[in-house]
Formats: C-alpha cells, structure tokens, sequence
C-alpha cells in the first residue's frame, strides 16, 4: 500500500459520482491504519466540509486521519502527526461559530481551528473532562458536553455546571441544542435537560425532564438509553435522536415516539438515531433503515417527517447503498456521511449528496406514496398498488390490518388478487403472488391500448395511490362554492385520463361542467366508492413473471374503500368493522380467454397465526376463518385477542359476468341462467404453510399451474379436494371445503364438516368462475372482509360466527341499495367567480428547459405557482408580481408529466405539462 507523506497537502483529485439525486464524494488520499470510523459531521459558514473519526491505534499501526477536511477542491487529512497537528485522532463532536472558527470535541479536549493552527483546552485551562462528548456555539459562547457536566467558554475562561454544585440533575450531557441565547436543551441517559441562563450568564435555572418508558414505543428500551441529538422544528416542537428508542418528539408538556405519530412503511426509523437536519418540505430528515430484502428491496436512502403527518422517502437507486448516521444541510443539498466501520483504505467514500430537484422516485422500493392505509373507520388496512394488501411489504413483513383500530392486533396477514386462465390455443395465461418470495407478477401502470404493453417511465409516474375522503371533497365543494379551488395534491393528480395510448378514461371523477375532462377548476372531483377510497392502477406485462405464468395483458383499475361517516354508519356497526375492494379487470391484449378463474387469495391470519380453523357459506358467497380454541394467545410479538376473539368472513359481493346459458348456478342463489347473472364463491379451496412435515403437495404454489389448480378446486400437486376430512385424498371431489351446516346438498352430502384437523397457518382462495375474458373486454369483482365480534356468545373461537352471519347478511343489503346513504355536499353555485383555463397560457409544451406563462389578469396581482410531480410532490415553488407573462426555469427536472399550480388569491389554476 502506498504510503501517505503529506497528510495536508493541495491534493485535488477526488470522484463525484451522481446517481438520481444521489452524488459519491470520494477522496484519492489513502486512509491507513486501524479501521476509522466517521463520527461527526460539519458544513462550515464557507461551505467546508468537515467529517470527524475516531481512528484507533495499536502499536505502531496508527491511523492517519482523525479529521479531514475538504474545500469543495482539495481534500486536507490532519492528525497527531499533520502539520498543524491535531491532539488527538480521537474526535466525537464538531461545531462552528459566528466567527468562522472550527470546534473539534476529542479525547484529549476541546480544540479550536482559526483557519490555520490548532488551539488545545483541557482540564488544566478548567475543563472538567478532557473527554468531549458534544460542542453546540450560541452567541458569543461555547458550550461543552462531557461526562462530568457542561461547560461554557467565553473566549478567555471556562464556567462548569454539574451536580457538584447543584446547577445540573445529571453530569452525563451527550448532545447540546440552543433554543435562544437564554436556553439550551441538554440531552443526557433518558433525560433531556431544560437549561436556562441570563444575559448577564450569572444565573442559571434548569428543568429536568424524565422520558417515560411509554415514549420508547418498545419493551426493547434500554434503562439507560441516551439522548443523541435534539433538533427544534418550526412549531418549538423538540425531536430527539436516540440509541435504542429511535426518535421520540416532546411536544412542551409529552413525550411520544415519532413511530406513535407517523405511519412509515417501506423503511423504518433506525432505533439508533445519531443525527437530524431540516427537510425539504419544512419537515426534519433522518437516514433511513431500508425495508426486508426479503419482501421488497432493501434501499437505503432518507426518510422525512412533515407537519400534517406526511412522510416523503427518497431511495438510493442501489439496494445494497448503505449511509452514515450524519445529516447536514448544504444549501439546497443534504449531505450525508458514509455508513460502516471502516471507510476503506485507496479513495474511500467520504460522505454523499442529495438533491431533490435532481430526484426522480425509481420503480421498486415501497413509500408513503404507493403503500396508505385506509382507516376511516374501526379497521386500518395496508393498502399497496402492485396486486398486495394487509402486510408490512416493505419494511419488517408484518401483518397491517388491524382491528379494533389502535388495539395492536390484527386478523389478516396478507391478501392479494389471483387470475388465470386459457387463450385459444390452450396456453395458460394469469398472474399471482403470495409474498413475492417467488417473485412478481403484478406491477403499477396501466397498458398501452394498442401493444398491451408498458415501460418503465410510466410504471413509474404511476407507482403510488391516491387517497381521497368525503371530508376531502367536502372541503372541496365548500371552497369552490365560496369562489376558491382548495384540493389536495391527490385531488389535483387523480389520474383521470391517461396518456398516450393509454386509456381516455381511468380514474372515475365527477364532470360537474360535463365537458368532459378532469379539471377542478370547473368542479370537477373524484368520484369515490364509500367515504375514503384508495386507488391505483396495476398490470402483469412490465416484466417476466416470478411464479412461470405467462403474462395474459390485462389492467386493473383498484378502489380500495370504507365507510366512516357518522351519517351512514350510524345503526350499522358492521360497516365500521368492514373494508371492500373493487377491481375492474380489462383485458388489453389480442388474446380471447376462456376458462378464467379470478381469486382472493388470503393468509388470515386471527391475532396469533396458529390456531386457525377455516370455512366456506356457499349460499352467502364467503369464506371465514375463527379461533380453533377458546383463547387466541400472543405469541413471539404477535398480539392475540386473548379470549374476546372475532371471526372473519371474505364475502364476494360482486362477481365477473357469467358465461352465458352455461348451466350453472354461478352466484348460487338457487337459480341457474338468470339475466346478468356473476360468477360468485365458484370454488373454496387452501393450503398450509410450508412447515417441516406438512405434504409439499398441500403447501404454497410455486409455478404458474400450480397458482391455477388452487384457484380451480386442485391441489398443487394436481389431485382434486375431496369431501371429508382435511379435503386431501378423499374419493368425492368437491368444490367447496369445510362447509359446515349450510350446503348439505352439496357434493359431500348432509353430513356438517367442519375443519378438525389440528390448528394452524392456513391460507384460503375463493375462486370465482369459470368465465370469459376476451380482447379489449372488462370484467369487475367485488369483495367486503368483514370482522365480527360477539360480546354476548360464550367464551370460545367459534362462537363470533353466527354474528358474522347476519352482518355479511346486512353487508350485502347495504351494498345492493341503488342509492346508498352518503355525506356529501354538493355544489351551488356556477364558476363565474373562479379563474378558468383560459385566463392562461402555458407553452412551449412538451418544453425542454423554460416554460412561459401568460395572462390577462395578472398585471401587478401576485401569483404563487408550484410545480408538482404526478405524485403531487412539489419539486419548485415561487411567486411572481407585476408581469404579463413570465418564464419558468424546468432544466432542472427530469422528463415527464408536471403539473402546474398557479394561485391568485384563493382562486387556484391547474395547468399540465411535459418536460422532455
């Protein structure tokens, strides 16, 4: 290895290697020595950067930095032997103050840099401790953390506070943070201090605030977890960065966990939390832990935290990127420090770069944009856009459907949409997935109309969901109805029409001006299924299927949707127990098929996931699942119902069209070929969890025939369900398992059969068909979960199922009203008061780097504008006075569909565009 002689020499060569929004700061000079690793971060008033080591020696073996700095040109290392010299390689903390000076925190004390020598101040100068452990600048004074108290330094002598002499409830101070000149908050081991001081510094005063266990959010909590970092948000709010808790937020009177007041998914706040920085969307930012490779990608990138709880992440494009603790603002970047012990030894990474202008969100990882939860009512379900629903994909794998709201217990692990079926020449065509371990079928977008075909570009522009409420559109209507547009960036983006050859219509709206076109300036909202809806647009064609089916090109149009409104739910308290799901499924292929089966596939799974029995209600059309026993237990983290336990029922409320005159009773309501007769609970089947022991030929499919003989009543190793018993190897084949009391004309005869076998992991398809799917043609199914308990039957897992009973009952009344109570308002008035379309103009478009916008009506108004992306992230925002037109700068932004947002007054204008 060369030897590195001039450790503070004009050494320029560096790589800077820019990767969406995302640039690697390296450095030609070798770092030698025991394995340094970054332990502070600083951007000085000149934008230096500056990054702290501790840098370990053993014998003769001595690391060669213990800071470095770097001009933005040169990088410059210094150490115990560097000209100037540091006095230790043993940094913890760095700071700056007003005058330029650079603060370095070591163990060997605190060190001043003027620019062009080092300065020493230990304990012979008045220190308590020549250990630092954190430095924070206010004013004119320094103010200096160490385990024997704080410290302050006003240029000349050094002021001590401790419990010595009864001005601190604590010596140990592990982060410092000034709110004003007057008062700093101290952190410390499960503590944060409120230090005040007076301007005369002469008289001090603190308040010791205790974090309660309950703040920790875990029973993982370490006694003596410690404080890391305190950072203040422009409420005053205080969000503190800790070692085993991650970030907990006090509020001037609580402590909560920010995993309490955020719903993350896709990654996770690191439960060690070294650093936080102000975000881009006057929110606080933080490295991310990236989710379970297992399920979706793991990929290290930022995650920030927002007023309103919004949650903005921002991904690396490589899953396999790992970042440091350390977070600096830098101007309009975020710099990031390098993650791991060692920073490598030839050219190693130094820290990164972040830029949001330059960000586009890549295709894979899952974020608050394409995984939300619907929760108006007493279920929050985890919605995602790619075929699955009700689990943690992103992040640990856990379950997300969680019910009652709030109690930490969920009935349901995991469900998502299964299809198959034949093409003329008897080729099998679907798409399914379980947990994509076998990897993916399904994929955001819709289809191009003509080729059934879709790139990555628009996958892409669609990866998200958009979310709207009855709440959402009445503040809607009242504000239109006043003369103003207020929507929400999910209102704004609906994605009503489609472009290219993608479809016209997509997205159902509202056309209150009928031309039409989606617009909100005329009026136009979402048009919704019940009070919140959730929607999203999937496809099988982006790419070669994980399970051997082949791609059939279709396109599925999803809501999501629930009741909550005090006015429709009022006497039906079903409906707050219930969630629906409604796909329409088109056919964009030229293939005609016959045969097809579209399924439910659900891994329910009661509170503690292994003593579960299953059933079927043929004449009601859904499967359920109950309690085995009279105790659902919490197990391995898993919280059970205890003995209050509900059952669940999968109810297919709306089915694909029947074949005609085929024969059948397909939607089992005793009649055979009615008009407009669907396809309902055609098959009923499961298999187990692949346990050690369980047959492999009753376990989880693997291969596309095997997904299609689980939806058509066959096991996966092809032998058909038989009556009696566990529904293998019998001599009667039935299409229905477990059919209890209600179909006793069935294939199996009068006999009950209930499920006996021993408890466990079980997994249910209800199967709907066989129908038809020709070219260009669209079919729809329906599906409500219900969760019922029963608070007055006997203690016991099966006693909740006559009440499921009746509410599936009540469910299918409600949902086949023609007209459904609701709590929207409606619109009064015309829109003579708004700005329309025309008052502007917008072109070039599609444009290349500038866009000109001109109006009439502008003259000296003010007009606010913002550019939003079409997942309603504004990526630039400014104002413009006392012009006709003006220009847009977009060189920056990367190609695709804008939108953008002009604002005078209350009065809202829309405007689309493309950036090439």
């Amino acid at each position: 290895m060369k030897k590195l002689l001039l450790l503070f020499g004009c050494i320029s060569a560096f790589a800077a290697k820019s990767q969406n929004g995302f640039t690697t700061y390296t450095t030609n000079l070798a770092v030698t020595g025991i394995s340094p690793r970054q332990t502070a971060f600083l951007v000085d008033n000149s934008s230096n950067k500056w990054i702290g080591f501790r840098a370990i020696s053993i014998g003769t073996n001595v690391a060669s930095v213990g800071l470095a700095k770097y001009d933005n040109n040169t990088w410059t290392f210094y150490n115990t032997t560097s000209t100037p010299a540091m006095p230790s390689n043993m940094v913890n903390a760095l700071a700056k103050d007003n005058s330029g000076n650079i603060w370095v925190g070591t163990d060997a004390g605190l060190v001043k840099y003027n620019g062009t020598s080092f300065t020493t101040y230990n304990t012979s100068n008045g220190l308590p401790s020549n250990t630092i452990t954190c430095i924070e600048s206010s004013g004119n004074q320094i103010y200096v953390g160490t385990r024997s108290g704080l410290s302050r330094f006003d240029g000349s002598a050094f002021t001590n506070y401790n419990v010595a002499n009864g001005l601190l409830p604590n010596d140990t101070i592990t982060c410092i943070k000034a709110e004003t000149a007057g008062l700093l908050w101290l952190g410390g081991k499960n503590r944060m201090v409120e230090f005040t001081i007076n301007g005369s510094l002469t008289t001090t005063g603190y308040v010791n605030h205790t974090i309660p266990q309950t703040a920790y959010y875990s029973t993982m909590m370490n006694t003596a977890d410690i404080v890391n970092c305190i950072y203040i948000d422009s409420q005053n709010a205080k969000w503190l960065g800790t070692s085993t808790a991650g970030i907990v937020n006090y509020n001037g009177s609580t402590f909560q966990n920010a995993n309490q007041l955020y719903q993350i998914y896709g990654s996770a706040i690191p439960n060690k939390v070294l650093d936080i920085a102000t975000g881009f969307h006057g929110g606080f930012i933080f490295r991310h832990v990236p989710g379970s490779a297992g399920n979706m990608a793991a990929y290290s990138g930022l995650t920030e935290l927002a007023l309103n709880n919004s949650v903005y992440q921002y991904y690396h494009s490589t899953s396999t990127f790992i970042f440091g603790d350390y977070v600096e603002n830098d101007g309009a970047d975020l710099l990031i420090s390098q993650g791991g012990v060692s920073i490598g030894y030839v050219s190693p990474k130094m820290y990164y770069g972040f830029n949001l202008l330059n960000y586009s969100q890549q295709l894979g990882p899952v974020s608050a944009d394409n995984f939300k939860m619907l929760d108006i009512n007493n279920v929050k379900a985890g919605i995602a856009n790619r075929g699955d629903m009700h689990w943690d994909m992103g992040g640990n794998g856990s379950a997300v459907y969680e019910v009652p709201k709030g109690s930490g217990k969920n009935s349901n692990y995991c469900s998502a949409l299964w299809i198959g079926g034949l093409d003329n020449g008897g080729q099998l065509h679907g798409g399914a997935q379980t947990y994509r371990q076998g990897g993916v079928d399904f994929w955001p977008g819709p289809l191009d109309t003509i080729t059934a075909t879709i790139n990555s570009t628009t996958a892409t522009n669609y990866d998200k969901i958009w979310k709207v409420s009855y709440t959402d559109i009445n503040n809607f209507i009242t504000a239109y109805n006043s003369g103003s547009v207020v929507a929400t960036p999910d209102m704004l983006t609906w994605p009503a029409h489609g472009a290219g050859n993608n479809s016209k219509n997509l997205a159902p709206f509202v056309d209150y001006n009928a031309d039409g076109l989606y617009n909100p300036n005329d009026g136009d909202y979402p048009k919704i299924k019940g009070d919140q809806t959730l929607y999203f647009i999937y496809n099988d064609m982006l790419a070669t299927h994980g399970t051997s089916f082949t791609p059939m090109g279709i396109e599925v149009q999803g809501m999501a949707y629930a009741y909550g409104c005090p006015g429709v739910v009022n006497g039906h308290n079903e409906l707050t127990y219930t969630t629906f799901y409604d796909y329409k499924i088109t056919n964009r292929s030229s293939n005609n098929y016959h045969d097809v089966y579209v399924s439910m596939w659900s891994d329910v799974d009661l509170g503690y996931y292994g003593d579960d029995y299953i059933g079927s209600d043929v004449g009601d059309n859904y499967g359920y699942a109950y309690n085995a026993d009279a105790t659902d237990e919490s197990v391995a983290g898993v919280g059970g119902y205890g003995t209050y336990i509900p059952a669940q029922g999968f109810n297919i409320v709306k089915g694909p069209m029947a074949n005609l005159n085929d024969g059948i009773d397909n939607n089992n309501n005793g009649i055979t070929d009615e008009p407009g007769e669907d396809c309902k609970l055609n098959k009923f089947t499961y298999f187990h969890n692949s346990f050690p022991g369980v047959p492999a030929g009753v376990t989880d499919p693997l291969t596309g025939q095997q997904f299609y003989n689980y939806m058509t009543g066959y096991w996966k190793d092809g032998s058909p369900f038989t009556c009696g018993g566990n529904a293998y190897g019998g001599t009667t084949q039935t299409n229905y398992v477990y059919t209890a009391d209600t179909y006793t004309n069935g294939a199996c005869g009068p006999t009950p059969w209930y499920e006996s076998s021993v408890p466990g992991d079980r997994r249910m398809i209800l199967s709907s068909g066989p129908f038809n799917l020709n070219a260009g043609q669209t079919q729809e199914v329906e599906y409500a979960f219900v969760t019922s308990f029963d608070s007055t039957a006997a203690t016991g897992g099966s006693m909740s199922l006559s009440k499921l009973k009746t509410d599936i009952q009540k469910i299918n009344t409600f949902y086949n009203q023609v007209n459904k109570p609701n709590c929207l308002q409606s619109i009064t008035i015309g829109v003579s008061e708004l700005l329309k379309q025309d008052n502007f103009a917008l072109y070039p478009n599609p444009a290349k780097s500038t866009i000109t916008v001109a109006s009439t009506i502008i003259g000296t108004v003010k007009v606010n504008y913002a550019i939003m992306d079409v997942l309603g992230k504004v990526v630039m925002e400014n104002e413009n006075t006392g012009s006709e037109k003006f220009a847009v700068n977009i060189s920056t932004l990367n190609s695709g569909i804008y939108f953008l947002r002009l604002q005078v007054n209350n009065s809202v204008v829309v405007k689309k565009f493309i950036k090439e």
